[in-house]
């Protein structure tokens, strides 16, 4: 897991997001938000997208990784639907190195059960939250119209980090089954895009690009 910094290129601000590597045939994949790789409807894709694992207060132990290309649905990207807030980058090698095999890999699951044991994580990076480094909740997930949702307090910077099933503490990864799209107002709460067979086939043209 990791921070994500980019520059959105149809308002001009910067901002931030949070990621996990994923192991594909490429060993280069890693998975975010929709929002988190292009502005939605009436927008286009971000720029200068880089990701850093285990952003650590400031230190980039395993170094800066930027985008070789950015995808995501349709339906994000024309009509910021959220059911399709899904979003994978491909990333360039650093130093002759792909990034899974520098880092790893978490797995990913697709076509679940809604009501599912998981762990968020990510870089929350509004109050009270600083930006600086891993959060994380623990809980179990429900069926919330067409997505799914689980309580958990942690505000916007938190959006694209993933959604794991069987996450270990020794080994830090797990298998993705959701990210982090939206919260409430009230920060009590976060939201997926449900992970269908739908996002199976966005990973493997992800991979193929």
């Amino acid at each position: 897991m990791g921070k994500v910094f980019f520059r959105d290129a149809t308002d001009g601000l910067n901002y931030v997001c949070s990621a996990g590597t994923v192991n594909s045939n490429s060993k280069r994949l890693i998975s975010t938000a929709g929002h988190c790789v292009h502005h939605g409807s009436g927008g286009t894709w971000h720029q200068n997208w880089t990701f850093v694992p285990y952003y650590d207060h400031g230190n980039r132990p395993y170094g800066t990784w930027s985008a070789y290309r950015l995808v995501t649905f349709n339906g994000w990207a024309n009509s910021s639907d959220l059911n399709y807030d899904v979003g994978f980058v491909k990333a360039n090698d650093l130093s002759g190195v792909h990034i899974v095999n520098r880092v790893g890999g978490n797995g990913i699951q697709t076509g679940q059960s809604t009501s599912r044991a998981m762990t968020i994580i990510g870089y929350p990076a509004e109050a009270p939250y600083p930006g600086d480094w891993q959060y994380y909740c623990q809980g179990t997930t429900y069926a919330s119209g067409s997505r799914i949702a689980m309580a958990c307090p942690l505000t916007r910077g938190v959006s694209g980090g993933p959604w794991l099933f069987g996450y270990s503490n020794s080994t830090l990864l797990g298998y993705i089954n959701g990210t982090s799209s939206t919260t409430n107002n009230g920060r009590t709460t976060l939201w997926s895009p449900y992970f269908s067979n739908d996002v199976w086939n966005l990973y493997n043209y992800a991979d193929g690009v």
